[in-house]
């Protein structure tokens, strides 16, 4: 479920849109995560000063004053960790009903992904890449965008309140790092996408057909040139 602060919103409904949608509310989540952990670590520290300071200020008599403040401290937290705890439960007991009206819910029929009109034969790794839309794109390699990447971060760090640039640098430096390192597995998705694609475009262009897409439901269809300038109608296909 995604939490009342977080406004993002798509244009679109369809699965790229969604995709994208759960993946910046997870980034979101994460990065207030990340913050929050962050604001506990300087409360902590702060607390750990009081503390030494009160212990030198009353010296034995600490111990006893410490003891009657966590029990009031506790007693005054009993309730607000219940209420959430009450949440929590409201939380997990309304996604559990979702769950159940997904599964008892009718089939939908989905458009298909892809159509071919023609006798071309296309492997199952083709099907698969033409089955991601025609508004899919190939990820670049990381050094297309590093250093762009890196000024725009800083450039975007640097809007905030000056107390909190330190906090926004160490989370992007963390995601930088993962971006970097996760560098490896790019490659090779890049290059597999792009050897498919070009044999892809190869058959395409032998055949004389072209890529098109359906009138309604983003199908990719594939059809004759021929037949695509005599006007014919490209189906909406369930």
């Amino acid at each position: 479920m995604k939490p009342n602060y977080i406004n993002i919103r798509t244009n679109g409904n369809n699965r790229q849109c969604n995709n994208t949608m759960k993946a910046a509310i997870r980034f979101c989540i994460n990065q207030e995560i990340k913050f929050l952990y962050i604001k506990k670590q300087k409360l902590n520290e702060q607390l750990y000063r009081l503390h030494l300071n009160c212990a030198n200020y009353w010296n034995k008599s600490w111990p006893h004053i410490q003891d009657h403040l966590e029990q009031r401290l506790q007693k005054k937290t009993e309730d607000p960790h219940s209420r959430l705890n009450r949440k929590i439960d409201n939380l997990m007991d309304k996604q559990r009903n979702k769950t159940k009206l997904r599964h008892t819910t009718q089939p939908h029929n989905f458009y298909k992904h892809t159509v071919n009109l023609t006798n071309i034969t296309f492997m199952k790794e083709e099907l698969n890449v033409l089955n991601l839309g025609l508004q899919h794109s190939v990820e670049k390699p990381l050094r297309t965008y590093w250093l762009n990447l890196i000024t725009e971060t800083e450039n975007a760090i640097k809007l905030p309140d000056h107390r909190l640039q330190n906090a926004f640098r160490i989370m992007a430096t963390n995601i930088l790092k993962q971006i970097y390192n996760s560098n490896n597995s790019v490659k090779i998705i890049h290059k597999c996408h792009q050897y498919i694609l070009n044999k892809i475009k190869h058959k395409i262009t032998a055949g004389n057909a072209m890529l098109a897409q359906s009138d309604k439901g983003r199908t990719t269809v594939i059809i004759y040139k021929r037949d695509y300038d005599k006007g014919t109608h490209i189906p909406n296909i369930k």
